[in-house]
């Protein structure tokens, strides 16, 4: 099964009986492991602010298997905060600030707009019947037939994303920026996981060196003659 990863992970009911015995203990045993740099965002009724959910998130750790100071510390880091009721439109409209624009270029956005549900809600990447497509079916019957076709491996879904990440590092984006576009809590996972480098900048990179050896080479045989 090919293995996805989400942009943010969203729960409601955050000051509620079961986000408190199962779901922060969850959250700060797998940001402990090092399993999960996304973003957090609780939404609820109760808390009046970031602070007040993350008062009740430690009160919940301490009853419910303790608390971890540094993983406790990057939960902290990672949460957010939507006030309100999810049978209100402004919740979902103020949800929506919390998650961000997600920036795709006027290409892409093209085509999107050729595929858009008609009746402005649906799947987005509908199958034949309108439900949900398999991206493990599609990757199947057409993806990884013209990979193999052109003597490339599939190398799962997320790729495209080191595949972004990779590129607009040689355009010279800042690292800081492509975190931001990635929606990585961490500079550091964009750099350790995704930013690749390439054979041919490696290669690259000695020519240069090799050519400024060589020209120093020269300055220092004309200053001997």
């Amino acid at each position: 099964m090919t293995s996805l990863k989400s942009d943010a992970f969203v729960f409601f009911g955050a000051t509620g009986d079961l986000a408190c015995k199962k779901i922060f203990p969850a959250l700060q045993a797998m940001i402990k492991r090092g399993h999960f740099d996304m973003p957090i965002i609780g939404v609820a009724r109760s808390a009046k602010s970031v602070d007040g959910l993350l008062a009740r998130a430690h009160e919940s750790l301490e009853k419910h298997g303790g608390v971890d100071a540094r993983a406790f510390a990057a939960l902290s880091a990672q949460l957010q905060y939507v006030n309100g009721d999810y049978g209100t439109p402004e919740t979902f409209r103020n949800l929506r600030k919390a998650l961000g624009v997600v920036p795709i270029i006027q290409p892409f956005r093209l085509m999107l707009d050729q595929i858009r549900p008609q009746a402005g809600s649906g799947w987005m990447f509908a199958n034949s019947i309108g439900g949900a497509l398999d991206l493990d079916n599609l990757a199947d019957r057409v993806i990884k037939p013209v990979l193999k076709a052109n003597g490339l491996k599939w190398k799962g879904w997320h790729a495209y994303r080191r595949g972004l990440a990779t590129n607009l590092h040689e355009l010279g984006i800042p690292d800081k920026v492509i975190q931001a576009i990635l929606r990585h809590e961490d500079v550091k996972t964009t750099q350790r996981c995704y930013i690749k480098t390439l054979p041919s900048v490696v290669t690259e990179a000695m020519k240069r060196l090799e050519q400024r050896i060589a020209c120093a080479a020269d300055v220092q045989q004309v200053s001997v003659n």
